[in-house]
């Protein structure tokens, strides 16, 4: 048998970029990197907001009238349901009629962000009924949803991660030893006991670039959420992509960027961007009872960090820059 050698393949999808180490046989190396393309190519198709031809801008369209869906489609509104209910509405796919308002209008590379851009008015006072009021309704035997009148949702808080579970997974059960694979920062690794550990920089949002720390495991997941990598200028100020559904505006906590380290991509994912929304201390009692074994790396807006470590956190999981 050949020996396996890294091999690594950095690519664009899903409006972020994608890079993917694999150990494995160098003959086998370029059918593994077709598979994870087209992968995640497919789950653009089906959840990207920004193309009119995606699974999800259609059924944005239904306007309340049950619509039949892929089963992929509903694997992940189901998972989103999961994890409404876990944070308490604070991840909440029902919040597009918010982003727009606030000006994020186009994927975020397309997006000018020098140039002042519509929105960021103030919502509407009924905000909080309004997103309660929105939802969806799944019917598992006929494979349908109906989305509450007047509910348009985006899933990009959750798909990017669930998308590199995914495929990380079938990377795994195809036998691949070791590997990497990382969607915007959303990221999940694996290896063996006697391999070196992955190390993950964690980048510092005020200065492009610069690592603000480094967390070194062997296998689980990394994601990062904050307020300052994807914002833009409106008239009536700075506004970033991290809506509270409970005010129908971008967050304003204590924390600037939160990193958690779990099992799951998905998971870490929405605990990042929870304890963003919630605050270092709120969200630091939330991430304890919500998700054992993860922990978090803050920055907060005074330029402090924090370390949550969870006491039941995997012990091969190393962290620097406390």
């Amino acid at each position: 048998m050949a020996a396996c050698t890294l091999t690594i393949e950095r690519f664009r999808a899903m409006n972020a970029d994608v890079t993917v180490s694999l150990a494995l046989e160098p003959s086998s190396a370029e059918a593994a990197f077709r598979e994870v393309r087209s992968w995640f190519a497919y789950a653009e198709k089906v959840f990207s907001r920004f193309r009119p031809d995606s699974e999800l801008s259609g059924l944005n369209l239904s306007a309340g009238l049950p619509v039949r869906i892929s089963r992929t489609m509903e694997e992940v509104l189901e998972l989103a349901a999961r994890y409404r209910e876990l944070t308490n509405g604070l991840f909440n796919p029902c919040i597009l009629p918010f982003l727009i308002s606030a000006g994020y209008t186009a994927s975020f590379e397309r997006l000018r962000v020098s140039d002042i851009l519509s929105g960021g008015g103030a919502p509407a006072p009924s905000v909080a009924a309004s997103v309660a009021a929105a939802g969806w309704r799944l019917f598992p035997p006929i494979q349908t949803v109906r989305l509450n009148p007047g509910t348009q949702i985006d899933l990009g808080g959750i798909v990017k991660g669930w998308s590199v579970d995914r495929v990380a997974n079938w990377l795994i059960g195809k036998g691949i030893p070791a590997g990497l694979v990382n969607a915007g920062g959303d990221l999940r690794v694996w290896g063996g006991t006697d391999a070196p550990r992955w190390e993950i920089e964690i980048e510092d949002p005020r200065r492009p670039g610069t690592a603000l720390g480094v967390v070194a495991l062997r296998s689980g997941a990394v994601a990062t959420s904050g307020v300052l990598r994807r914002s833009w200028n409106t008239r009536e100020g700075r506004r970033h992509h991290l809506i509270d559904p409970r005010t129908g505006s971008p967050a304003d906590s204590d924390v600037l960027q939160c990193t958690v380290s779990g099992v799951d991509a998905a998971e870490a994912e929405i605990a990042a961007k929870t304890v963003c929304l919630l605050g270092s201390g709120e969200g630091a009692e939330w991430l304890g009872r919500a998700c054992p074994g993860s922990d978090a790396f803050i920055l907060l807006r005074n330029g402090s960090i924090r370390l949550l470590r969870s006491p039941s956190a995997d012990a091969g999981r190393k962290w620097k820059g406390e």
